[in-house]
């Protein structure tokens, strides 16, 4: 039999050990959506769309007050989102400026509200995708310089 110190001491080791031990599976949704994020690819049944070049670019901001707004290479982004439980999202219609905008951006804000599942890996990337996966938005945490 275990004494009530020992179980105590072997809560913590194992506590510790899994907030040491983490990887990209331990990490998922450990962290906050609020904040810029910036478009790494989006999947689209099963054609992945890159950056053209390395002034294309979506970042996009999750604010608190449930306001998204960012910028596309060309056009100014607008729109709303709401969180749910199980890693669920709601993204309202993604409005902006109508400027001829690259691949990137306009797969971006035609799939954007399609999106309703959303997870984080350790506070740096993020993904947004749909129920069956077949169309998925990746992100890396944005730094602005």
């Amino acid at each position: 039999m275990i004494s009530p110190m020992k179980k105590i001491a072997l809560t913590i080791v194992l506590s510790l050990t899994s907030i040491i031990g983490c990887n990209d599976d331990d990490c998922i949704i450990t962290y906050s959506i609020y904040g810029s994020w910036e478009v790494t690819d989006i999947i689209d049944e099963g054609i992945t769309i890159q950056k053209e070049s390395t002034s294309d670019s979506v970042v996009i901001e999750f604010q608190t007050d449930g306001f998204l707004r960012g910028m596309s290479t060309y056009n100014f982004l607008a729109g709303r989102f709401q969180l749910f439980p199980n890693d669920s999202i709601w993204i309202s219609y993604i409005g902006g400026t109508e400027k001829g905008d690259t691949e990137l951006g306009k797969k971006f804000a035609e799939i954007m509200p399609k999106l309703i599942f959303y997870k984080i890996f350790c506070d740096t990337t993020l993904s947004l995708y749909t129920s069956n996966r077949n169309s998925q938005i990746n992100f890396k945490k944005y730094n602005r310089q």
